[in-house]
């Protein structure tokens, strides 16, 4: 189930850069970071994209959490301060929880 997650969070990450910066964009991003190194450590996602983009880097993490619940059908409300590793915390443990109980209905 992790490895969906993670799959679906690296989508969102290339959907929610591609409306932001287009693809010449991500092309020149994917140079100088690693995408797939960053899935697991959303600190080091934001330290890559804060390098590149200094301040924007929040306005991207904030997309990108919005197209990530989106695609597992979670309402996306901001409240206080953003932090991208709350927000992937919690689609991940909704994006587990719905993916066992989907398991358990089809048995």
């Amino acid at each position: 189930m992790e490895s969906e997650f993670f799959e679906t969070l690296h989508e969102s990450m290339l959907e929610g850069l591609r409306q932001i910066i287009g693809d010449r964009g991500i092309r020149a991003l994917l140079f100088n970071i690693e995408l797939s190194q960053c899935l697991d450590d959303p600190e080091i996602f934001y330290r890559n994209l804060y390098a590149v983009f200094n301040e924007g880097a929040i306005v991207l993490e904030k997309v990108i959490a919005k197209e990530l619940f989106r695609r597992i059908n979670m309402p996306y409300m901001l409240r206080g301060d953003f932090d991208f590793e709350r927000y992937n915390s919690q689609a991940k443990k909704r994006f587990v929880e719905s993916q066992r109980n989907l398991n358990c209905t089809q048995l």
